[in-house]
């Protein structure tokens, strides 16, 4: 030990060792620096370690009442599909650019010159499924929340491609991957409003998109639909 410190004080002592050692010393501080960053950034994409879930005091009761206009917008590679309609229990009346569809819980209708049944115009039609929803939140773990003055809340959540599998299709898969995110807003009466998915991970993963894909739902009239008469003779 005694060696080796008179060792460093020759060196330091020498105008061209000095500058050796700083550079040394700088080196290894940026070296152990960038290990920290990125053992920060691997910790907060493992799934294990944001997959814990945590409590969070919003109520969904309204929305699993299934009585309320929404307006629903899909985001594909910055494309823009938006659903503006009405749903009483499972029957839906919706439009889509200029065609009018009727859902009846099971099949899908679209009107042209006559009612006649349809594919699924949704291309994730399990996100708009409110139990499914709600079951993809509840799984989703608690990241912050954000609250205005109105008495407005926003909370932001975040979820993996795994869990969507599991909780949609009861799918077990193993990706490690950016999660994805949930924000969920909710009124000053307390109603949720509003969620947005944010599914950038989960999309190019599964090859439904290039680089991004939401979804965007909004949500009014609670309460206030009146029974949805079939149109389906």
């Amino acid at each position: 030990m005694k060696q080796f410190l008179k060792t460093i004080k020759e060196v330091w002592n020498d105008s061209r060792g000095r500058a050796f050692l700083f550079f040394g010393f700088y080196f290894f501080f940026f070296f152990i620096l960038i290990l920290m960053i990125r053992g920060g950034h691997h910790q907060s994409t493992d799934n294990q370690n944001y997959e814990t879930g945590k409590k969070y005091s919003i109520s969904f009761q309204e929305l699993l009442d299934k009585n309320y206009s929404y307006s629903y917008s899909e985001v594909l590679d910055g494309n823009t599909f938006t659903y503006d309609g009405k749903k009483n229990g499972e029957e839906e009346l919706f439009q889509l650019l200029d065609s009018r569809y009727y859902f009846d819980g099971k099949d899908y209708y679209i009107k042209e010159e006559q009612w006649k049944k349809s594919e699924n115009p949704f291309l994730l039609s399990d996100l708009f499924d409110v139990e499914k929803i709600v079951s993809l939140i509840e799984s989703s773990t608690y990241e912050s929340v954000t609250n205005y003055e109105s008495g407005r809340e926003v909370y932001h959540f975040l979820i993996s491609s795994n869990t969507i599998n599991q909780v949609i299709y009861g799918i077990n898969s193993d990706y490690m991957e950016e999660p994805n995110k949930i924000v969920v807003s909710v009124n000053e009466k307390k109603q949720v409003d509003g969620i947005s998915f944010y599914l950038n991970s989960y999309c190019t993963l599964h090859q439904l998109c290039s680089k991004s894909f939401d979804i965007k739902i909004s949500y009014s009239d609670y309460g206030k639909i009146e029974k949805i008469e079939s149109p389906i003779s």
